[in-house]
C-alpha cells in the first residue's frame, strides 16, 4: 500500500511484499528504507497495511501478514515498539484519533476489532463490529432481510472518518469495507453498526478514500473493476465508475 504523511505533504510511504518499507521524502529529495525485519517478525512477511501518526510527522504502524504491527521512527530508522503477534493475523489497521496513542486492528476470518496502545504490547480490548446489532431498528431489520454469504461479517480494510465528515460524526466514526462488496459505519462512541449497504460490489473491497476537496464524499474500489462513489451523510450512491 501508499501512505501520504498527513503532517508533511512530501512523504510517501510503501509497502512491500519481501516486508520491508520505503519512504520517500519528495521535498528533501531523500530515500528512507528499511529491508530489515523487526524482531518478532517471521522473514519475508508481507506488508499488509500501513498508516501515519496522526499525531506526529516521523512515526507509523506497519502490520505484516505473520500478524505482528510494529511502531517505527521513519527517520531514525528505529522500531519503537514490536507489539503481541496476534494467531488470526492482521489484515488492516487504522489510528484511532479519540484516544491519543490508540489504534485498532482487523482481521479478514472474524468481525472482532482490537483496541491498541502504544504504551501496551497486548490489545486492551476486542470489540465485534459485524452481528452485534444495528442503530436503527429499521435499518436492522433491512439488513437481517439481506442475502447473507460466508464474508458478509469478514472485514477487508478499515477507514477512520475525518473530522467533520460523515455527517459530523468526526473521530467516533470509521467506515467499514466488508469481503462481501458492502460498507458499513461503526460508531465507537455508541459501540454500534449505525448503518450498512447491500452489496454495492460484487466482489470484495479492496481500497477505500476520502475526497481531498469534500470530507462527505467517499470512494471504494473493488475486485470486481469498479469504484462507487458515496455521499457519507445520506448514505446515498453517487456514481459508479466502470
Amino acid at each position: 500500500g501508499l501512505r501520504w504523511n498527513p503532517k508533511q505533504g512530501g512523504m510517501l510511504l510503501s509497502g512491500n511484499v519481501d516486508g520491508s518499507w520505503v519512504v520517500w521524502d519528495d521535498d528533501k529529495r531523500k530515500l528512507w528504507c528499511k529491508p530489515q525485519m523487526a524482531s518478532g517478525v517471521a522473514q519475508k512477511s508481507r506488508v499488509v497495511d500501513l498508516a501515519w501518526d496522526p499525531l506526529g510527522a516521523t512515526c507509523m504502524l506497519v502490520a505484516h501478514e505473520c500478524g505482528v504491527v510494529v511502531l517505527w521512527d521513519v527517520e531514525a530508522l528505529a522500531e519503537l515498539s514490536v507489539f503481541e503477534r496476534q494467531p488470526l493475523g492482521v489484515h488492516a489497521l487504522a489510528w484511532l484519533d479519540w484516544a491519543p496513542g490508540a489504534f485498532v486492528t482487523v482481521n479478514d476470518t472474524t468481525s472482532v476489532a482490537k483496541i491498541w496502545n502504544v504504551s501496551q504490547k497486548a490489545p486492551l480490548e476486542h470489540v465485534r463490529l459485524a452481528g452485534a446489532g444495528v442503530a436503527m431498528s429499521s435499518v436492522e431489520a433491512a439488513w437481517a432481510g439481506l442475502p447473507k454469504t460466508a464474508d458478509s461479517g469478514r472485514i477487508h480494510s478499515i477507514l477512520p472518518v475525518s473530522r467533520g465528515g460523515a455527517a459530523g460524526r468526526g473521530a467516533s466514526a470509521m467506515f467499514l469495507a466488508f469481503l462481501d462488496g458492502s460498507i458499513g459505519l461503526w460508531n465507537w462512541r455508541h459501540r454500534n453498526l449505525e448503518w450498512r449497504s447491500t452489496a454495492a460490489h460484487t466482489e470484495t473491497i479492496f481500497g477505500c478514500s476520502f475526497s481531498p476537496v469534500d470530507p462527505d464524499v467517499l470512494a471504494t474500489a473493488s475486485y470486481d473493476g469498479g469504484v462507487v462513489v458515496w455521499y457519507t451523510p445520506t448514505m446515498s450512491i453517487l456514481s459508479i465508475l466502470h
